[in-house]
């Protein structure tokens, strides 16, 4: 099994149930409700919930169904959380879009079906929800629910990973780095596993070194260099380096800068390519 499969194995219920009041939530009742949150009086913002679910409002839908799926202010009542969750999810809700697939995927209230769970991700992954697309990938990766699809597990964990999903950085540094669904690039495993570690990711920031040591590398060629967050003079300054001090080379830019990963403190910065020595 390689890394990849093994990545796609993490849970997928990291990006499915999750409790928001969202700012599209209606002000009318989203403070309220997290006061109740907030106080753990989950009997009052089950009734809160259940009163605007009953009139229509999809955001109410949505977190009554967690909380009903949760067991937050009464019993657990998985089929009911499904059925909120698709009065929502019809109304094109994507948390909730999620939240149904995962519960067909788990069979959670309603019987598991895989393939349905694909359809309601890819509703969910479509409009841009980051769990989703995590969820979609990890169903082509393993083909369940949908034909085995290496290429379109990879782009769909892309945009999660762009969106900040680590689970998804770590499967697109394991992808780059074996060449599965994408080409192989050790820069590109580089610079995913590193996202991935930045955030707090241990099995990323294992697989590190040893492609580090692949990429080649150049040395900082003037005092106190700024290393930015990003290719240009307009964003933020991350940290400095003194001349001497050896970066592993991930790229270049089109106008002259340089993405570089530092050794210390373990992080990818842009340096302009003029202050680096060959």
């Amino acid at each position: 099994m390689t890394r990849v499969l093994r990545a796609a194995v993490l849970a997928l219920g990291v990006t499915g149930m999750i409790y928001s009041i969202t700012g599209s939530a209606a002000p009318a009742y989203s403070e309220d409700v997290a006061r109740a949150m907030r106080a753990g009086d989950y009997d009052t913002a089950r009734s809160l919930l259940r009163e605007r679910a009953e009139a229509g409002e999809a955001e109410a839908q949505l977190n009554l169904g967690v909380l009903l799926a949760t067991g937050q202010g009464g019993a657990p009542s998985p089929q009911e959380a499904v059925r909120w969750y698709r009065e929502a999810a019809e109304q094109g809700n994507a948390s909730a879009q999620n939240n149904l697939g995962r519960a067909y995927l788990e069979g959670m209230g309603v019987r598991r079906q895989p393939d349905t769970a694909a359809r309601w991700f890819r509703d969910a992954a479509e409009q841009g929800d980051a769990g989703a697309q995590y969820n979609l990938g990890t169903l082509y990766a393993q083909g369940r629910g949908v034909e085995r699809d290496m290429t379109q597990a990879v782009q769909w964990w892309r945009k999660a990973a762009e969106q900040g999903v680590i689970a998804a950085q770590y499967n697109m540094g394991a992808a780059s780095a074996d060449g599965v669904g994408v080409k192989q690039s050790d820069a590109a495993a580089v610079y995913w596993f590193a996202n991935a570690a930045q955030a707090g990711n241990s099995r990323a920031r294992g697989e590190l070194e040893s492609y580090v040591s692949r990429l080649p590398t150049q040395r900082i060629g003037a005092t106190n260099v700024q290393i930015r967050a990003g290719a240009g003079t307009d964003t933020p300054v991350i940290t400095r380096m003194q001349q001497g001090a050896k970066v592993s080379v991930l790229g270049r830019s089109r106008d002259d800068w340089t993405m570089i990963y530092m050794p210390e403190p373990q992080q990818l910065g842009w340096v302009a390519s003029r202050l680096l020595d060959e």
